[in-house]
């Protein structure tokens, strides 16, 4: 709707008398500047050279579109945003704009702009007052703020998962112990049996029936691996990048021979670093990067690359094992530790991982799992460096 003639001689009235408008004191601590109903910087606080590093006589008596191209744009990191945001308020003068804009140089703050507009006394627009305010404190402690929640969530996560594998850890040992003792009878039994029985037939259905109970207890002895808490040696200083290749070496022709036979190929790249020494007991270690290596092959079902890395850091040695295979979804990767869950069917048990993460809590280390839908997994098993 065009301006009636009336409200057109109102506003340069007003113009006319807003050059006189004087900024109350605490604007000194901000940057405010004045427009008039034409779009002419009438009024800008000391606060203007603090904040936008302009001198107010730099602005003074400009129009808005040379003043903002010429002087306010380039004191604002992404210049282009800032201009776009003056012709938005240009075009729906009625409106009140508020953002945060970040200040070029290499001292930059961030500032809260609140721009709106202003009316006369019967309710005419005669002009616009924009204030700009230092909110880069605010923000550090917004982030902050936000960082210790983010901590103390995964703290809290990470405290409950702890005890959730606690409980699960109590129950399966109070399980494993009485299934242990159940397998005992069967397979001292069948043992017994084995040494009588002289025909062929039933002695085939002795052996698989012993070998069944030989898997039964085996798994009973990983359950076990999983819940023990006291360790039968002392620790010894390893080094990871030695123990890696052994790894490597033991386990690469069974996946190798596993892989071709489907038609797949799987292959490993090792980058150790020397002087990647960390506590721990060999053969415990051993089965920790077996467990997580042969994960890696099975997450491969069409081939793929697998990289182990080794090193060290001021607490801890490392090792490292990431996979381009399908990776896991997020609530996979919460469970991935909790005995018996497995996303392989009836091929797998479920406690490889949890043994590797039963191992590792009692050698007084971490170990975290990376990974999305997709893009391959990531396990770090990190172990106590030894005293210099």
């Amino acid at each position: 709707m065009k301006p009636t003639r009336q409200a057109t001689t109102r506003e340069a009235r007003v113009a006319s008398e807003v050059p006189s408008f004087e900024l109350p004191a605490e604007a000194s601590s901000r940057a405010v500047l004045v427009f008039d109903a034409g779009w002419r910087i009438v009024a800008a606080s000391p606060g203007v050279s603090r904040l936008l590093s302009v001198e107010p006589g730099d602005i003074l008596g400009k129009d808005m579109s040379e003043a903002v191209r010429m002087v306010l744009k380039p004191c604002f990191k992404d210049p282009a945003a800032y201009e776009a945001s003056f012709d938005r308020v240009r075009s729906h003068p009625d409106e009140v704009l508020e953002e945060a804009r970040e200040t070029a140089g290499a001292h930059s703050q961030v500032l809260h702009r609140h721009s709106a507009p202003l009316f006369d006394q019967d309710g005419n627009l005669a002009g616009r007052v924009e204030v700009y305010s230092d909110i880069t404190r605010r923000r550090e402690v917004e982030a902050a703020v936000r960082h210790a929640y983010e901590e103390l969530k995964a703290s809290q996560e990470q405290i409950v998962h702890t005890e959730k594998l606690r409980a699960i850890g109590e129950t399966a040992s109070g399980v494993a112990h009485d299934f242990n003792n159940t397998l005992g009878i069967i397979l001292g039994n069948l043992q017994l049996l084995l040494r009588t029985v002289k025909d062929e037939a039933p002695l085939a259905k002795l052996r698989a029936a012993e070998r069944a109970a030989l898997d039964g207890m085996e798994t009973v002895r990983r359950i076990q691996e999983f819940v023990r808490t006291r360790p039968q040696e002392p620790p010894e200083v390893l080094d990871l990048g030695a123990l890696v290749s052994e790894v490597v070496e033991m386990m690469e022709s069974e996946w190798r021979h596993t892989t071709r036979a489907h038609g797949r190929r799987v292959d490993v790249t090792l980058d150790l670093a020397d002087g990647a020494f960390a506590l721990g007991r060999p053969h415990e270690i051993r089965e920790v990067l077996a467990n997580v290596l042969l994960n890696a092959v099975q997450a491969m079902p069409e081939g793929g690359s697998i990289f182990v890395s080794a090193g060290r850091s001021e607490s801890s040695g490392w090792v490292r094992i990431a996979d381009t295979g399908v990776g896991m979804t997020e609530d996979v990767r919460r469970r991935i530790f909790e005995p018996f869950f497995t996303t392989r069917g009836v091929e797998g048990t479920g406690l490889g991982m949890s043994v590797a993460y039963g191992i590792v809590r009692r050698h007084e280390g971490s170990i975290s799992v990376e990974s999305e839908p997709g893009r391959g997994t990531a396990v770090t098993v990190c172990l106590p460096s030894p005293p210099e």
